[in-house]
C-alpha cells in the first residue's frame, strides 16, 4: 500500500509531506480558494512533466554519448 501525502500549514505555506520528506511548498497566496489551489497544483504538475521529459531526453543523450566512447 502506497503511503499517503499529508498537507501541513507552516509559516503561511501549505507543505506536502510523504515519508517525512517535504515534497512541495505552495504559498498561501496561491491558496485563497479551492480553485486557486487546484490551478496551482495543475501548473506545478505541468512543470514537473516538462522537467521529467527534459531529464529523460538528457539521460538518453548521455547514454548515446557513453555508447559512442
Amino acid at each position: 500500500m502506497e503511503e499517503q501525502v499529508s498537507v501541513v500549514k507552516e509559516n503561511g505555506e501549505y507543505v506536502f509531506h510523504k515519508s517525512g520528506t517535504s515534497l512541495l511548498r505552495i504559498g498561501e497566496e496561491h491558496c485563497k480558494t479551492h480553485e486557486q489551489l487546484l490551478a496551482r497544483a495543475n501548473e506545478l504538475r505541468s512543470q514537473a512533466w516538462a522537467t521529467a521529459a527534459v531529464l529523460d531526453e538528457f539521460a538518453s543523450l548521455a547514454a548515446d554519448y557513453d555508447s559512442e566512447l
